[in-house]
């Protein structure tokens, strides 16, 4: 199999958690080509990815005229395979359109008649480990059944993957060391040794209170002299105003002011890094820095940190997970709320110390 196209319309997340697939198929087909389809922002940071040739935008914002454009692209690509990592419908349908001869998904959404192989989606399995399941799958079963492209088992098998082998299961973001330096520059100078906040999350119920990690910073710079460092996007404003407001300590607040691979910069050389269930998350992980997570409404066993320096908190009270974006008046926010910031800030002591 020399071209071939994987599919990931999600965002940061989730465009992260593909790459321990991108990392074992590369090993399984070294002399493959692959090209990466994903939304802009995404792509942004798979740029330094070592197993990919190409990267292909596609903004499905822009309605009919966009999906005509990157038809054509695909089109004019001639790719013999695509493995579609998005669950959507939508997905299978444009490679379907594209007349990519083979087509590998989850059988999800109804799509299965757009593919030419399909198999289940395991909800109570990681995002990752699904998606590395997806290519054992299809590998045994080109070794066994006839295939538009069969792929030899003997190939998957001797070389040692496994769908849970921690030789794949982690995140990759390599970034290069003149960047790290032209970054510091912009961003850190004379800024010392510093601890990264993300007070933000997609979702009202993923973050965590402002003045807990407002109390984490004040916490780390009165003990170990680290400054508190607020990243977040430029919707996250309002929220790291609030946790600025109540830092009484030096900080740098960088909300708004970098691009993804900028913030990986940042991160890769933090002393720690507590955030929230979010795209940054998976970033802190995949770059190296020892990231504390705090989970709420969301379940760290499907799409939690992998791999990596990486500890999460959550209370895991009766209601969690749950999956709502507003918490009902009745819950009280409890996943959170329970959490306090004594509690965070003892076992962050206990984790960061590893990495003194």
């Amino acid at each position: 199999m020399k071209r071939v196209l994987v599919v990931e319309l999600a965002y940061i997340g989730d465009t992260l958690l593909t790459t321990p697939f991108l990392r074992a198929f590369k090993s399984v087909f070294p002399k493959s080509e692959i090209a990466f389809l994903g939304v802009p922002q995404s792509l942004k940071i798979l740029q330094t990815n070592p197993h990919l040739s190409e990267w292909i935008p596609y903004d499905k914002r822009k309605g009919w005229q966009e999906t005509r454009r990157v038809l054509s692209v695909l089109r004019e690509k001639q790719f013999q395979c695509a493995f579609l990592l998005h669950r959507s419908f939508a997905s299978a349908f444009l490679c379907w359109l594209a007349r990519i001869p083979v087509r590998i998904g989850y059988a999800t959404e109804g799509r299965e008649g757009f593919l030419t192989a399909s198999f289940p989606y395991h909800a109570s399995l990681h995002r990752a480990i699904n998606h590395l399941r997806l290519l054992e799958y299809h590998l045994a079963r080109s070794s066994t059944a006839a295939s538009p492209s069969p792929m030899p088992y003997s190939s998957f098998r001797h070389s040692g993957f496994s769908s849970i082998s921690p030789r794949f299961l982690s995140l990759e973001l390599p970034v290069p060391s003149e960047f790290q330096e032209q970054v510091k520059t912009k961003f850190l100078q004379n800024t010392g040794d510093y601890l990264v906040l993300n007070p933000a999350g997609s979702w009202e119920t993923k973050r965590w209170l402002a003045e807990g990690f407002a109390k984490v910073g004040n916490y780390f710079y009165e003990k170990k002299g680290w400054r508190p460092v607020i990243v977040g996007g430029e919707e996250d404003t309002s929220v790291s105003e609030a946790v600025q407001s109540a830092l009484s300590v030096p900080f740098v607040n960088l909300t708004g002011k970098m691009e993804l691979m900028e913030l990986a910069a940042v991160l890769h050389t933090a002393r720690g890094f507590l955030t929230n269930d979010s795209g940054p998350m998976h970033i802190g992980v995949a770059v190296g820095a020892p990231t504390v997570s705090i989970f709420g409404p969301t379940d760290p066993a499907l799409t939690g940190p992998v791999g990596g320096k990486s500890l999460v908190l959550s209370t895991r009270p009766f209601c969690s997970p749950c999956y709502l974006k507003k918490c009902p008046p009745r819950r009280h926010f409890v996943c959170m709320h329970s959490l306090s910031a004594d509690e965070v800030i003892r076992q962050m002591e206990e984790f960061l110390v590893k990495y003194e």
